[in-house]
């Protein structure tokens, strides 16, 4: 229980998620080629309606965690302007290249003009 109660993501529901994914493809799996009862259907409904419920109950927590539109805008903006501040043009230029590299793009897009505050 101390595992659990120490889990520092408690609200990531991604394993219970693919466990129960997985029980009930395998379940499926047993079934193909039987007869399933009205009962045995009912079950696998209400399987699929819990995988369901677990799926939206991720994507709502993951929502709550996600930076908004205008939030990624001000840290666009913060960043630019620090970067237009702290580093040379080469400087500049060489942060780019890496930064490119560690996310696995070829380039990035130079950066923009100051556009001030107003820009939220």
């Amino acid at each position: 229980m101390e595992e659990f109660l120490a889990d520092p993501d408690p609200g990531n529901v991604a394993q219970e998620l693919a466990l129960q994914r997985a029980l009930l493809a395998d379940c499926l799996e047993r079934l193909q080629g039987r007869s399933v009862t009205i009962e045995g259907v009912d079950t696998l409904m209400d399987w699929a309606s819990q995988i369901s419920r677990t799926a939206e109950r991720a994507s709502r927590i993951e929502a709550r965690t996600a930076l908004t539109a205008r939030e990624i805008i001000l840290l666009e903006t913060t960043i630019v302007s620090l970067l237009r501040e702290m580093l040379t043009e080469d400087q500049a230029e060489q942060f780019s290249r890496r930064l490119a590299a560690m996310l696995g793009v070829h380039s990035l897009p130079a950066l923009p003009e100051a556009q001030g505050a107003d820009v939220l």
